[in-house]
């Protein structure tokens, strides 16, 4: 993705700014002992950004393909000339400044994708299982796992070229317990910018459900 964009602003005359994004989110729920949802979701797009005639312009594409990337680069360069008649102020020029370069991550994507879903479901489907084992009382429980991994290009004609990388995980845990008409419930959840040694450094999954289990 980025040799892609690099090109096509190494080949654009005037200001271009190019953002793409890349998003994958899994997410499973599990509640009576039922998984009732379980969906894994990619998207993705391109954002472009110009600077024409002392006006901005911008298109996108939902698409990686480098024709697509470069359609909606014109498309911006269009949309700024087409409405730059109708302008009576305009943007001079940009501040010069130095704009980042490198790669930057947070969290721990390769820890996530080292973990097959089959594993995170199991994380969930046995905390479930585990709280609504613990007592009679309990009438229900649920757990839920979700995970968003997030990559981010962005490169431009007046320095920017970075790559980033931002992983985010969360598990919570839920009850509800009765006894004749009086009812409570417990809830415990945990969520970081990491991976799965980092959502259950403090506490495990059956540690989480335990205290449920126990409020």
């Amino acid at each position: 993705m980025r040799d892609v964009l690099q090109d096509i602003v190494a080949n654009h005359a005037g200001w271009l700014e190019l953002r793409a994004h890349e998003r994958r989110a899994l997410s499973v729920l599990v509640r009576k002992g039922v998984v009732e949802s379980a969906a894994f979701r990619t998207v993705s797009g391109v954002g472009a950004r110009v600077l024409v005639d002392g006006t901005w312009g911008f298109s996108s594409a939902a698409s990686f393909e480098r024709a697509d990337v470069a359609r909606a680069a014109h498309d911006a360069v269009a949309a700024a000339r087409a409405s730059s008649a109708g302008r009576s102020r305009r943007v001079a020029r940009l501040q010069d400044c130095a704009l980042a370069v490198g790669d930057f991550r947070t969290g721990d994507a390769a820890d996530l994708a080292a973990r097959s879903t089959e594993e995170k479901t199991a994380l969930a489907v046995g905390a479930e299982a585990r709280i609504r084992a613990s007592s009679a009382a309990i009438r229900s429980a649920s757990a839920r796992y979700s995970e968003i991994v997030d990559r981010k290009w962005i490169v431009s004609t007046d320095g920017a070229d970075a790559h980033i990388e931002d992983t985010k995980a969360e598990f919570a845990v839920g009850a509800v317990a009765g006894e004749g008409d009086e009812m409570t419930t417990a809830f415990r959840g945990v969520g970081v910018t990491g991976g799965l040694r980092d959502l259950f450094a403090a506490a495990t999954a059956d540690e989480m459900a335990d205290h449920v289990a126990r409020i």
